[in-house]
């Protein structure tokens, strides 16, 4: 007879302990199976825990993804709460020039009218006086049109007697009236040397307009007379600042004087008059028209010696 090895002994025990009280008696396993079934009940236990293990691995890798250290950048990036965001911008520096705008100024339409007011009422003031100080003379009054000069407005009256000493006056317009802001004495080189400085002889005649000297503002032609002929003279504020009378020089001028004649009359930008050589006579003379430039270095205007003028000096010639 065989003896049972240990593993069927254990078999055996194991069989009649499980059969011991019990009425229907179960097939016998060999113990290979029962290792077997032990085996799966352990692996059993082993899945269980190894699934748990990696759910609770897995659930932490999820959470570090969405919110630790793991969380992708690629996503648009949010400011922790409670800490304003900051944004810095920089701004190129903007360098702005200044400009400087010049208006000029429109003469307005009731300006006319209210100088022609302005000037009647000084015209029958200065008449008034004229007739109280004993001028036989008729009392003449002019003014020129208003004009823009650089930002303002102004125009040129003439009274042929003030008794303030200023019967040439420099007008300028603002707020809508008519005052003085320059007054000139009687111009040098009227007929008369002795008159005094309240007396004009004028002529009812325009007073015009024209930049003769260059200067980009108006200067203005008041006509004087005299014996045999009408003269002129020039009011400007050429440069300087103030207004003046411009003298003439020259062959028709041997001493600056403020009055020119014959027929002096502004043609387009030019200042020109008529010259008669009074040969043999000035009924007979030879006319010819005078060109006066002014010269800026001296303040006057010149003119060259004209055709026929008698004792002109000969022209020189330079020496190469």
């Amino acid at each position: 007879m065989t003896t049972p090895t240990d593993e069927e002994r254990v078999g055996i025990v194991m069989r009649e302990m499980l059969s011991s009280g019990q009425n229907n008696a179960r097939p016998p396993v060999a113990p290979a199976e029962l290792r077997n079934q032990a085996t799966r009940r352990t692996l059993r236990r082993i899945d269980t825990k190894v699934v748990v293990a990696v759910a609770a691995v897995a659930a932490v890798i999820v959470t570090l993804i969405a919110v630790g250290p793991l969380r992708s950048n690629s996503g648009p990036s949010h400011a922790p709460a409670g800490s304003p965001s900051t944004t810095t911008t920089t701004t190129a520096p903007t360098t702005t020039t200044p400009t400087t705008t010049t208006t000029t100024p429109t003469i307005p339409a009731a300006a006319a009218s209210q100088l022609d007011t302005y000037v009647a009422a000084e015209a029958a003031t200065d008449s008034a006086a004229a007739s109280r100080s004993g001028q036989t003379q008729p009392f003449v009054s002019d003014h020129s049109p208003p004009e823009v000069d650089g930002s303002g407005i102004v125009a040129v009256a003439a009274f042929s007697y003030d008794p303030s000493g200023h019967p040439v006056q420099v007008l300028g317009y603002s707020g809508g009236r008519w005052s003085e802001v320059a007054g000139l004495p009687a111009p040098t080189g009227q007929g008369g040397s002795n008159l005094p400085v309240s007396v004009v002889y004028l002529t009812q005649g325009p007073i015009s307009v024209a930049d003769v000297t260059g200067e980009g503002r108006p200067d203005f032609l008041v006509m004087a007379s005299a014996a045999d002929n009408v003269p002129g003279f020039v009011v400007s504020e050429d440069g300087g600042g103030t207004w003046r009378y411009i003298p003439f020089s020259g062959p028709y001028a041997p001493t600056p004087i403020d009055v020119i004649a014959r027929s002096p009359q502004f043609q387009g930008n030019m200042l020109v008059s008529d010259y008669d050589n009074c040969v043999p006579n000035c009924a007979q003379g030879q006319n010819s028209t005078i060109h006066w430039t002014y010269d800026r270095s001296t303040g006057e205007f010149t003119a060259p010696y004209p055709p026929g003028y008698p004792n002109a000096p000969a022209t020189t010639v330079p020496s190469s």
